[in-house]
């Protein structure tokens, strides 16, 4: 059993977790007024209060995104069939991100050769994109929370058949950005759907309506 005997604040009870490397405090009125007078309670409280944020803003991340893939899977289905979407659904439903965005642009191109229509959509594609890059590296990464600074850290590992056949990185993650990552994910698809209903009017009218911020 570890030394619990320096545990801050005083509880010579509290034990040690075993899926925990160091102990954590579950917060109290208590335990928030001891943290006024005990600087290592305060960061080590500050540090739980920062890991349950990231976690929310993480699970924010991901949820923007999936709708931003259905809202893709959802147009695409509508030019293929816009009195049955199941068609498309069925078609796009093993499809991979990427994929669909090419599917996509040749579907429009197919009905539109006006290039103005074609680029605009291609500056939304590319923001989509770039928001399957991020949500790539965020899923496809090892997490884990900073003891001293209360943060949570991403860490990656990259390995190709290429020149350099290993490589690593480390982010600081802050709550911020991964609510700036989720921003980014919900503007494109607000876009996108704006463009689906500017270009082909019937589009609204299948699809339900996303809901308005707040709501």
């Amino acid at each position: 059993m570890p030394d619990t005997s320096d545990t801050p604040g005083g509880d010579s009870s509290a034990q040690l977790p075993s899926n925990q490397t160091y102990w954590r405090p579950e917060w109290s009125p208590a335990l928030e007024a001891n943290s006024e007078t005990d600087p290592t309670l305060l960061k080590l409280l500050e540090a739980h209060i920062s890991w349950r944020e990231a976690q929310g803003s993480l699970g924010n991340l991901l949820i923007k995104f999936q709708f931003l893939e259905t809202t893709i899977k959802e147009a695409i289905a509508f030019l293929l069939n816009s009195d049955d979407l199941t068609i498309g659904r069925i078609a796009t439903a093993r499809m991979q991100f990427r994929q669909l965005l090419k599917v996509l642009y040749a579907l429009v191109s197919y009905q539109s050769k006006n290039q103005a229509t074609l680029k605009a959509l291609g500056d939304i594609l590319k923001k989509c994109d770039n928001c399957c890059d991020r949500r790539n590296e965020v899923v496809h990464s090892l997490w884990y929370q900073d003891r001293d600074e209360g943060v949570v850290v991403r860490f990656e590992i990259r390995v190709s058949r290429g020149t350099q056949p290993y490589d690593e990185s480390e982010e600081v993650v802050a709550t911020k950005v991964l609510e700036l990552d989720a921003k980014e994910c919900e503007i494109a698809q607000r876009e996108l759907h704006l463009f689906m209903i500017e270009q082909f009017p019937l589009y609204e009218l299948s699809y339900r309506d996303i809901p308005e911020k707040g709501e």
